[in-house]
């Protein structure tokens, strides 16, 4: 019998995540294959993704709230993942992430350059523009941040009025805007056929862009 591996997707996430954001993304993609045919009258399906919550370390750590998470793995420990999307990442809106994230950075890299699809979520793409990988791309990223990224990532073309761009699909990089742009990163990371219908799912006035 041939073993059909399941995409690996992984979620990166840092004390200074929210909670809202991780298990929302979770909750939704560990779902796939699984929930909607038993909610259609169907035949209860298993889950099409193999979905995880990494981080630096394997340790548990507190994030927003003093919700504890507990990782499934170090990155150190993943030579391989079909897509990596970068969870909210706070940081003060006049403060750059300066060497505060040089494992996952690095990380990042190794997975795109291995055909990983990388994304993020909200201040997620501070990271994505601190590692370099949105020099000369569109970026989405949550409003606040948009004269730190004028001041701070002049190589990135930051687009304050989206709120999913995908130009940069191609080239493995996607970027989602505020909080609740997880749903749009979340559904451009599982299901190719899912992306047009996450364009205009995220509320009026906030367009996702494909060039």
């Amino acid at each position: 019998m041939t073993m059909t591996l399941k995409p690996r997707i992984a979620l990166l996430a840092s004390p200074e995540t929210t909670p809202s954001v991780l298990f929302a993304l979770y909750d939704v993609l560990i779902s796939v294959g699984a929930v909607y045919p038993d909610l259609t009258g169907r035949k209860v399906g298993k889950p099409l993704l193999d979905v995880q919550v990494v981080a630096a370390d394997a340790q548990p750590f507190r994030c927003f709230a003093n919700i504890l998470i507990e990782p499934h793995a170090a990155i150190s420990s993943l030579d391989r993942v079909d897509a990596a999307v970068v969870c909210d990442m706070y940081t003060p809106i006049e403060t750059a992430p300066r060497g505060r994230y040089a494992a996952e950075i690095d990380w990042l890299w190794r997975m795109h350059a291995r055909g990983a699809l990388i994304a993020s979520v909200c201040s997620g793409s501070l990271v994505l523009a601190e590692a370099g990988l949105l020099d000369g791309r569109q970026c989405a990223g949550h409003r606040a941040y948009r004269d730190l990224f004028r001041r701070q990532y002049p190589k990135v073309n930051y687009r304050a009025d989206s709120i999913l761009l995908l130009d940069s699909e191609a080239e493995g990089v996607i970027a989602a805007g505020g909080v609740t742009a997880w749903q749009g990163a979340g559904a451009a990371a599982d299901q190719p056929p899912l992306r047009p219908a996450a364009c205009s799912a995220d509320g009026p006035g906030l367009p996702a862009v494909r060039s």
